[in-house]
């Protein structure tokens, strides 16, 4: 189921509106509408176009729903005059509260990031100490780090020599300068808010994704080109929750998703193939990718489903530009079902998917803001159309996953994490019936 300083033109009222109209869904009349659904699976309404305050309110009045459901703790605004902005909503918070803010004269220098399951925000700016390394020089590349919890609360300034990007549990990906004036940079999975690194590498750069208990933590980290013999030897790692290394594969690094398991499974799609390593480092899934080379995968908390999703690299984006596939890792490497047409995209690309514990239920969000829920055969069970954001539809490690879906496929969840003001952040959970076994 995660911002300016001179001059705000909205206000708190903004963010305490209430009901508004529903993402459109197709074939669904306004003004609340209802996702068009197969007459054996309607898709109902719990709650309709909420802003964050509203929803929270929404979860604290039905513990069933607070249970199952995440909460809704943070949004990034981004105005159409440039300024930017972070607030966060503390749990039985009355009104927002305002973290950082800044003009757009300041846009270029400082950034907002969150992590996906907004466990981490943190702000970042340039830093005017003296390098670590004195080869780097006085705020060469550095950049001052202010973490903050999802409540607001800062729990540490650092100093990072690039962008730090989310692992899971209390890990960051760290960017370090070079060492010992060394010509490459070091990337550290850091504990925050200690400070404390667990293990290094040399590397230019990675990403990390966790279980959803969070037990399990993987990165796929891109190492630099040999220049002796012009090979680069990136890693696939897994880590359990205290940030040791339980094994590491060479495996080429990419910025599209990949899942983890809370039983230590990473499904990831590389080199055209969707591979799924067990917890101790054996490939125990091999399926087949159509279309490129790489592609993002999504699964099950048990590592039973995985879904796969990859796309044409360039060219005219056609109706079978689009590729997804489900699998069920305890049978023949072919998919369950695959697609080629979506027709709901709209020449978009898959970017943010996930699939339910059973494998019944499939969610995927494409690139133009089409949101589609598939049911057991790959069919559209419902599909809807999400309202752009500035910023980006989706930025790893910047904005969070705007779908979400429960681990039985039941609840979906539909949200906007960064707005152009208060008052347009909105979010959507419908509940979808469970298909038979």
């Amino acid at each position: 189921m995660h911002r300016a300083a001179t001059r705000f033109t909205w206000t708190v009222a903004a963010a305490l509106a209430t009901l508004a109209s529903a993402p459109r869904a197709r074939g669904a009349p306004p003004p609340r509408a209802v996702p068009a659904a197969q007459p054996t699976a309607p898709v109902r309404v719990l709650i309709n176009g909420l802003g964050p305050l509203d929803w929270n309110r929404a979860l604290e009045a039905d513990r069933s729903l607070a249970h199952a459901v995440p909460r809704w703790p943070a949004i990034r605004i981004a105005d159409p005059l440039g300024n930017e902005s972070l607030y966060v909503f503390p749990s039985r918070a009355s009104a927002p509260k305002l973290v950082a803010a800044w003009p757009r004269t300041e846009r270029s220098r400082r950034s907002i990031r969150m992590a996906p399951d907004y466990r981490w925000l943190l702000i970042d700016g340039p830093d005017s100490l003296e390098s670590a390394s004195p080869s780097q020089g006085p705020g060469a590349g550095w950049r001052a780090v202010r973490v903050y919890a999802a409540n607001g609360t800062l729990l540490a300034t650092l100093r990072a020599y690039g962008v730090p990007a989310p692992v899971g549990r209390d890990f960051l990906l760290w960017p370090l300068g070079a060492v010992s004036g060394g010509d490459t940079t070091t990337l550290c999975l850091r504990r925050i808010p200690s400070g404390e690194d667990r293990d290094c590498w040399a590397a230019a750069g990675g990403y990390g994704a966790a279980a959803p208990l969070e037990n399990f933590l993987a990165v796929n980290v891109a190492a630099f080109l040999d220049p002796a013999t012009g090979i680069r030897q990136d890693l696939v790692l897994l880590l359990d929750l205290e940030g040791k290394v339980l094994w590491s594969r060479p495996l080429a690094a990419d910025f599209r998703d990949f899942g983890v398991s809370n039983f230590g499974d990473v499904a990831i799609a590389r080199e055209r193939a969707i591979l799924v390593y067990d917890r101790a480092g054996t490939i125990r899934f091999r399926g087949t990718l159509a279309l490129n080379v790489v592609g993002r995968t999504a699964v099950g908390s048990d590592g039973r489903f995985v879904l796969a999703a990859t796309s044409t690299p360039g060219g005219p984006r056609g109706p079978e530009h689009v590729w997804v596939a489900l699998y069920d890792t305890r049978r023949k490497t072919a998919p369950i079902w695959s697609r080629r047409e979506f027709p709901e995209r709209r020449g978009g690309d898959v970017i943010e998917l996930s699939v339910s514990d059973d494998g019944a239920r499939s969610l995927i969000r494409f690139s133009t803001g089409a949101v589609s829920l598939l049911g057991r055969d790959g069919s559209t069970v419902a599909s809807w159309d999400l309202p752009r954001v500035p910023s980006g539809e989706y930025q790893r490690g910047t904005v969070p996953r705007r779908i979400w879906l429960s681990s039985d496929g039941s609840l979906i969840a539909l949200t906007t994490p960064v707005a152009r003001a208060l008052g347009d952040a909105r979010g959507w959970l419908y509940q979808a019936p469970r298909e038979g076994r």
